[in-house]
Order: structure tokens, then sequence, then C-alpha cells
């Protein structure tokens, strides 16, 4: 599954690197190039937005077939991947690309939803923090190497060899699988379980979900966390570019070097949660405090060292404020009397809903200041870290009521 969601990253993350600049030489204007870059983005967010209303109406089956029923979407999904992308190497003109980037983020989201429910099926609870973090590591994984190797690959090999590159991955992805489709199993407690009933509403499974205080304080983590990474990944470069008269390979060193402490704090925290050394979901506030303070730190300064210190401790808030929300939230709601009805694709929907929104908000955020205005680029990170904190605070509350008994 981390591979899946590796892809699905790769495969968004590789053509922004060289493809832009290739239609600006084709004499495409600007708008142009935004429909084309922006064609995955609409897609992924409209994609999200009905996969989760049908989720509420009907979410499938359950157990041993309802696994290998998500597994099944997996491999559509996949092999959709790579029907596009041989569809750009073999003709890689603008009207091809953007159709093909619409139908990419059209299927991602299944790879988002089905991906983590699958894990959440697979695996027993004790043993669920570590897996979870492995998935999302891949998701941010698959950017960051699609983020370095696009533009490399383009310089090496001519404008097909990145397309060509992703073929490769996105095959043995589908391999991949096709193996787990022949082998996956439920974990204990879910190979028995009971079609889950279907909603007289489409809209009570999220009712019930988000009139839950811990569930939304939850869900408002994921999207201020996100909302808080999407912003600085906008502003970080043009401040570094602007300020600093960095490169872009400059700028991807930095953003890599985020990327990387996001990983490893989100690998950690999951061997942390499996091993009952410490509950991870209790340590969400203080990562998001940490998210806070370190985003505003990444632009208050021009020196490299405070920059990087500052990024380092940014990607770890992230890794333990994102990973265990998901895995805090599965396990919440499988214990909670009062969201018994609720399955386990519809929580996973409303938690990559929530992760999907932040990342739509960041963006418009980090278009408010002008690029060259430091002062109005830290006001800005300053607002969303402010955000963050207040919506720390609400989780430490949620987390510490009459729902703590649940967590536990």
């Amino acid at each position: 599954m981390a591979l899946v969601q590796f892809t699905d990253n790769f495969v968004f993350s590789v053509p922004l690197t060289f493809v832009p600049q290739q239609l600006e030489t084709l004499d495409y204007s600007s708008s142009d190039i935004a429909v084309m870059v922006g064609s995955f983005a609409w897609a992924n967010q409209i994609s999200f937005f009905v996969l989760t209303v049908a989720l509420c109406v009907d979410s499938g089956e359950r157990g041993l077939k309802g696994l290998r029923q998500q597994l099944r979407k997996l491999l559509l999904a996949s092999f959709i991947h790579y029907v596009t992308i041989v569809a750009m190497a073999m003709f890689p003109n603008f009207e091809v690309m953007t159709g093909c980037r619409f139908v990419q983020g059209a299927v991602s989201p299944l790879i988002c939803v089905y991906g983590l429910t699958v894990v959440a099926m697979c695996f027993p609870e004790s043993s669920r923090a570590l897996a979870i973090a492995l998935v999302i590591a891949g998701n941010i994984g698959g950017e960051l190497l699609g983020s370095f190797a696009g533009g490399y690959i383009y310089y090496l090999g001519g404008l097909r060899a990145p397309f060509y590159v992703t073929m490769a991955i996105s095959a043995l992805n589908f391999l991949s699988l096709v193996v787990a489709l022949a082998v996956a199993e439920p974990a204990p407690g879910h190979e028995l379980e009971p079609e889950q009933p279907k909603s007289t509403s489409v809209w009570t499974p999220l009712r019930t979900l988000l009139t839950d205080r811990f569930v939304l304080a939850c869900s408002l983590v994921v999207f201020a966390a996100q909302g808080m990474k999407t912003t600085v990944e906008v502003i970080l470069p043009l401040f570094l570019s602007n300020h600093l008269g960095a490169n872009e390979m400059a700028v991807s060193i930095f953003s890599g070097f985020m990327a990387i402490t996001f990983v490893l704090s989100s690998i950690l925290h999951g061997y942390l949660g499996d091993r009952n050394i410490v509950q991870p979901a209790k340590l969400i506030p203080w990562n998001c405090l940490l998210v806070a303070g370190a985003g505003v730190c990444t632009v208050c300064s021009t020196d490299i060292r405070p920059i990087l210190a500052g990024l380092a401790v940014f990607g770890i808030g992230l890794g333990g404020a994102l990973s265990p929300s998901c895995d805090a939230l599965l396990a919440y709601c499988s214990r909670a009397p009062s969201l018994a009805t609720v399955s386990e694709p519809v929580v996973v929907a409303v938690f990559n809903d929530f992760w999907a929104f932040g990342l739509v908000v960041g963006s418009l955020l980090a278009g408010i200041p002008n690029e060259f205005d430091r002062v109005a680029q830290r006001q800005v990170l300053a607002a969303a870290g402010g955000s963050v904190a207040l919506i720390a605070a609400f989780f430490a509350f949620a987390n510490g009521s009459k729902q703590k008994a649940v967590t536990d």
C-alpha cells in the first residue's frame, strides 16, 4: 500500500518539474499552463467529494470479500494510471497531457481512501500505527522523489524519459497489487464482520462523524497541519529565491530536507505506538505546536542554518501530527458506540477530505502576500500557525474529555 501511495504522488509530481517550462517554450500562455497543472487538483477535489458521498450511501462489503473488492478497485486505479502515462509518453502534447492529468486526478482518491482502508483491515490495532505511518510516508516519499527525479531524468533522457520511468514504477505497483489480491487476509476481528447497513440518508454518516467532538478535533488537526504544510511549501521557495538568491536545485534540497524529516518522524511515531512506548495521539497537540512555531520561523531569517533547523522541526511536527491522527481516528471510531454504524471507508474518506481541503486552503493563503513582501509572508504564516495552535488546544481538550476512555 505504501508503494501504491508512492506511485500516486510520483505520477502527480514528476511532470511538474519540467512540463510547465516546456509548454512556455512552445508559446502556451500562463493560463494554459495553469489549466494543465490544475487539472489534476480540480479532478482530485471533485472525485474526493463524489467518493465520500458514494461511500456514505453504500460502503461496500465487509470481511474477506470486502478486502478483495477494495484491492480490485486499487488495481483498476493503478491500471488507469499506467494507461494514462503510456498515452502521455506517446503523445506529449498539451491536450493529451491535460486530459490524462484530469483522469489521474479523478482516480487518485480511490488510491488514497482504499489504500489506507486495506491497511486498517489487514492489520490488528496493536500493529496498525506503524503500517499507517509507512503508507503516509510512501505518500510523501513519492512527492519528494518525483520532485527531484522529474527534472533530472528529463535532463538526461529528454521529454519521454520521465514518463518511461513512471511507467516502470506503475507496472511494478500493478504487479504488487496482483500479488496482494492473491494473498491478502483480513486481520482477526474483520474476517466475519457483517455487511454495513445502508444509511437512510446520504449525510447521516457524515453528520454522525462530525458531530462527535473527538472526530471533529482529529479532522481539524489534519486540515490545519496540511494547510500549514502547503502554505510553507508555496511561500518558502519564493522567499529563498527572492531573499537568498537560491536556484531551483537549492529550493528542491530545502523542500526535500523537510520531507525527509516528515517521513522519519511519521515512521518513528508509528513504531512508538505499536510498541506501546507512548500513545502518539497524546503527542499530537505538542506536534501541532511544533508545526505552528517552526512554520513561522522558516521565513524569519536569511541565514541558511536557522531555516534548515526550522524545516527539520517542522517536518518532525508534521509527521507526528498527520500519521497518528489517522490511526487515532480509526481506533476511536471502532470503539465508540455512537459510531458503530459508520464504516472504515467513510472514516478514511473524511480523513482524506480534510487533508485535501487543507491543501486547497493553504494554497489560497499562500497567494495572499506579494512574493517580495517578507513581512506579509510572515503575517500569513503567523495567522496559519495561530490557527494550528488553537486547534491543538481543542484536540487536547477533546482527547482529555469523556472520549479518552474510548481512545485509551
